[in-house]
Formats: C-alpha cells, structure tokens, sequence
C-alpha cells in the first residue's frame, strides 16, 4: 500500500530509498524492510534539493531541514523519521521563508 494520506507533489529516488514530499510539508521515505511510510511532517516545503545521499528541505518558517539517506534516517528514541535542522534565517519571524536551494558538492 503506497497511500501517504496526502497528494505526493515530489517522488525522489535517493541512493536505494524512495521520499516522497508535499507542500503542507509531508516527509515522507518508504521503508523496503516494512513495506510501509515513515512519515515527518515539517513547516510547509518551498524548496528541496539532493546532493549526493543528503537531501535538503526549505521551508516557509525560514529554516533549512536535511535528510541522511545513506543509512535509514530513523530516531533511536522513537524510531521515528530523522530530520535534522540545518539552518534557520535570523529574519525567520517576519515571513521570510527559504524559496530555492542549490546544493553543490
């Protein structure tokens, strides 16, 4: 079953793994051992761009979230999906959001 409860706006093939994003800002990686999503929401996604096995997340709050793909990003708390912050704008308060991102490696 690949039903993520929200329209899939991006499906990003990502070294072996397979993400899925919306907008509303829906993280989502399929788990192959599971068959099932590991799903994170984040603030809303304005821009995303993979380099390498990382892939990099804009979001409207003005912050820039990142994903390790290279090893299944998983929370050893809660065994939830890791998304780590990367940066936040000082100016994140006043409405400025992250609307492109280009990652060079």
């Amino acid at each position: 079953n690949f039903d993520l409860d929200v329209t899939v706006e991006a499906l990003i093939f990502i070294a072996s793994g397979l993400v899925a994003l919306n907008s509303s800002g829906v993280i989502g990686v399929w788990n192959t051992m599971t068959q099932t999503w590991k799903l994170q929401h984040v603030q809303p996604i304005t821009s995303y761009d993979v380099a390498g096995c990382m892939l990099f997340i804009g979001c409207a709050d003005g912050c820039i979230y990142c994903v390790d793909m290279a090893k299944f990003p998983l929370r050893m708390k809660d065994n939830d999906l890791l998304v780590s912050q990367l940066y936040c704008d000082p100016e994140r308060g006043k409405g400025v959001s992250i609307t492109a991102i280009s990652v060079y490696m």
